[in-house]
């Protein structure tokens, strides 16, 4: 492919926690991109005091002297949401690509990016596809972004997205009181205000969640609905044009709840959430609650899978 020749330079921002085994794959797959112009910010979201911050420190001094690797320690973790703001801050880069820890980059991605970005000047960041134990997920060709995001049917990795620095900066990054759904917060801002692109080739290959960034309990609830007070007008104005959309909205985001309160023994809490929602969309919510717990067991099976292979 030939890029428009020119000097933009890509900062490719990898916040890391707890898994310094899995970054130096990360780096590496960022240092063999094909497109020349980049640089590569760690920003070592471990504690001082711990030893995964011991094992980064020891990986990150194999690119002392590579003029490309840029390394930045927080004093303490915060979080993926604040290490990629601390990123940006510290990138030169006119655009930014994210890349989490435990995915890597195809040598291709940063220049098929940064192509389609050239190509459309009317869009200030794209998301490729990904590829998911060994199943390539492409991002939506077409329809409202809003309301697939908020039904959690477009749900890109943070992996996959790249923006325009300026545009960043512009809704002033990602809001980093979100432990969770920080992908869907961001991009639910930045589609209110920019036009996301959106290329169809799987370019990210992302490793497998263990569950380590996973809220439960009452943070979990807190955060559905600090999320959904935040997009309270969007929700609204989706259900004026689609009537059902809200219950449709609040059923796929509380069935995933109730099961994580059944799995930490929260009984309590998850029959509060089956009686709230049952009776406002009963045989809906008891059918995805079945639904949801058979896609579970195939997703646990094909994770041992995976691992296996």
């Amino acid at each position: 492919m030939e890029v428009p020749i020119n000097n933009v330079l890509v900062s490719i921002v990898i916040p890391t926690y707890g898994r310094p085994e899995k970054l130096k794959r990360s780096i590496e797959s960022a240092l063999s991109q094909t497109y020349p112009h980049i640089e590569v910010v760690v920003v070592d979201d471990n504690n001082p005091s711990t030893e995964a911050r011991l094992e980064t420190e020891q990986l990150m001094s194999q690119y002392t002297l590579n003029e490309n690797v840029v390394y930045v320690k927080h004093n303490k973790n915060k979080n993926g949401a604040a290490a990629r703001n601390t990123g940006v801050k510290n990138s030169r880069g006119t655009i930014i690509s994210y890349l989490d820890d435990d995915d890597y980059y195809l040598p291709e991605k940063i220049e098929k990016d940064v192509y389609y970005l050239m190509e459309n000047p009317t869009i200030q960041g794209v998301c490729c596809g990904r590829i998911t134990r060994g199943k390539e997920v492409p991002p939506p060709q077409e329809g409202d972004l809003s309301k697939a995001i908020l039904l959690m049917e477009f749900s890109p990795t943070t992996s996959t997205l790249m923006f325009y620095k300026d545009a960043i900066q512009a809704i002033n990054g990602f809001t980093e009181s979100y432990r969770r759904h920080q992908d869907y917060e961001f991009l639910l801002r930045f589609i209110k205000v920019f036009k996301l692109g959106r290329n169809q080739e799987c370019l990210v290959v992302t490793g497998v969640n263990e569950g380590e960034n996973h809220l439960h309990g009452n943070e979990l609830e807190e955060l559905k609905l600090k999320f959904f007070n935040q997009f309270d007008q969007i929700i609204k104005e989706i259900d004026f044009k689609t009537p059902g959309f809200k219950k449709e909205l609040y059923t796929k985001h509380y069935v995933p709840v109730f099961w994580d309160h059944i799995s930490k023994g929260y009984v309590t809490k998850a029959m509060k959430v089956y009686m709230r929602f049952v009776f406002w969309s009963p045989m809906n919510f008891t059918r995805k609650i079945i639904q949801y717990f058979f896609s579970y067991i195939r997703f646990l099976l094909g994770s041992v899978a995976h691992r296996g292979d």
